[in-house]
């Protein structure tokens, strides 16, 4: 998944995995009533995102099992705890949460570079702490009881929120499991594809091991075309000047070429790697989903029409 952290970060975050809440509070909420939350953020650091939504021992059982214990004891009355696991210091704020519309609500967030809009249940709620002013927080959650992740959460002035999640392969052989296989999306009249789940360190060309699956498809796809000589294309958004960002594709294009060719043994003249910058958009660069669906990685094969 890719998140955006608060107005001050850089808006991708890419190969992240996200929170959830458990199907108690969900259902607390769609039921209309006010769900008891306390959550502790890293202290010192409100604009960092949250990293696990667990509930208290003795409220709630969650859908999924519950992340491993934080070194700060969750008390049994504390109801749903909210935790971040980047450190050991925290301030627990608490108060409650109550459901804001009385049906779902969309959020748009790109699934396999398709922008689909979320059904989503929007709370909100008033957490203060010992001594501090009171602030607000808001939350969006999948309205799914079996995976009610986390799709947006702002409190006071940061937010986070998913931009974009690509499903991973399954386990028949590296197709990706809510589409057809790369052969058959590069088939026929289609010039390119984008790569769904290749990921880089944040505004660097720096591939993430979340990655591999993708990588292991293109290979895959590669060594099956002896005849074709396949061209790795990169692309960002508008964000920072021209040149920044032709570089920037040209070294994501360049990463994604030397892994293949590096770790598995694709031919050098098999592959070419070329970036646009922020030349060719697929989407509008005005919002967020929009600039996260331009952050992309294509495979081209020649093609008049390209």
């Amino acid at each position: 998944m890719t998140l955006l952290y608060a107005s001050t970060d850089p808006e991708s975050y890419g190969g992240q995995t996200f929170t959830e809440t458990s199907r108690k509070v969900l259902t607390g909420l769609k039921g209309g009533g006010e769900v008891p939350f306390v959550f502790g953020p890293y202290a010192g650091s409100l604009n960092n995102a949250f990293a696990g939504i667990v509930a208290a021992p003795a409220k709630a059982a969650a859908t999924k099992p519950a992340p491993a214990p934080d070194k700060n004891p969750v008390l049994p009355d504390l109801g749903q705890m909210f935790g971040m696991a980047f450190g050991s210091a925290r301030t627990y704020y608490r108060g409650s949460l109550h459901r804001v519309e009385t049906t779902d609500v969309p959020v748009a967030v790109l699934v396999n570079g398709t922008r689909v809009n979320l059904p989503a249940v929007h709370a909100a709620g008033t957490f203060s702490f010992s001594g501090g002013a009171p602030q607000k927080a808001e939350v969006w959650w999948l309205d799914n009881p079996d995976w009610p992740v986390t799709l947006h959460w702002s409190f006071g002035p940061a937010s986070t929120r998913i931009t974009r999640i690509d499903w991973p392969t399954d386990s028949a052989g590296g197709q990706v499991a809510t589409g057809p296989p790369l052969a058959a999306q590069l088939g026929g009249s289609a010039c390119h594809v984008e790569l769904h789940g290749i990921y880089f360190s944040s505004g660097s060309a720096v591939l993430l091991e979340e990655s591999e699956p993708m990588l292991q498809q293109v290979a895959a796809l590669v060594k099956g075309s002896p005849e074709a000589t396949l061209t790795i294309e990169g692309h960002t958004d508008n964000i920072g000047s021209a040149e920044y960002n032709q570089k920037l594709s040209e070294a994501r294009a360049n990463a994604v070429r030397q892994a293949l060719v590096g770790r598995y043994g694709i031919p050098a003249g098999k592959l070419t790697a070329k970036g646009f910058g922020l030349t060719r958009p697929v989407d509008s660069n005005a919002t967020v989903e929009g600039r996260a669906h331009n952050r992309r990685v294509e495979l081209a094969r020649p093609c008049a029409k390209h």
